[in-house]
């Protein structure tokens, strides 16, 4: 059943990616280049943002008299929502830049909030990959395991990528 449900997302995120290159006819398409560094700067903005969002929401949370575990537990919330639209954030601005069509320039723009519910979609993926891992069924080391913490930290972001492409246009 593992294996069915690894060769399942792998299938998944081999056609989400060839939706990348399929979009709409009215945008210029991107280059690998350009969806490789929203990929990977939006996996370092997305921690940041875990970080920062927790933190801030932490701090709220003691203003308002929450104990300190109560306050860490909804700390979890807003990491989560501040890794969401941080990720959608980093990826509107990469995705957003001139393209050029011929010898023409456009400017070419896509949706944030497509790229903040892609990263919120990435989230939950991999909080999936995470109970299942902790269920043992990925083991304690080995390819599988480190496979499934990789996709942890590039599933929010590719996400993003993916779900802000669908929306580009001039």
């Amino acid at each position: 059943m593992l294996r069915a449900f690894i060769a399942a997302t792998a299938t998944l995120m081999a056609v989400a990616g060839t939706e990348i290159a399929a979009q709409s006819a009215d945008a210029p398409s991107q280059s690998g280049g350009a969806i490789a560094l929203q990929v990977g700067v939006g996996v370092p903005s997305s921690l940041v943002g875990f970080v920062v969002g927790g933190l801030a929401v932490r701090r709220v949370a003691h203003k308002f008299g929450s104990d300190d575990e109560r306050a860490g537990r909804i700390a979890y919330a807003g990491g989560f929502a501040g890794a969401a639209l941080t990720t959608g954030l980093t990826t509107k601005l990469l995705g957003s830049r001139d393209a050029t069509i011929g010898d023409t320039k456009v400017k070419v723009h896509g949706s944030y909030a497509a790229a903040v519910g892609g990263a919120v979609c990435g989230e939950i993926a991999a909080a999936l990959i995470r109970k299942i891992g902790r269920k043992g069924a990925l083991g304690e080391r080995g390819p599988i395991a480190l496979l499934a913490g990789v996709a942890m930290f590039v599933l929010p972001s590719a996400g993003s990528s993916i779900a802000f492409a669908q929306t580009r246009k001039r």
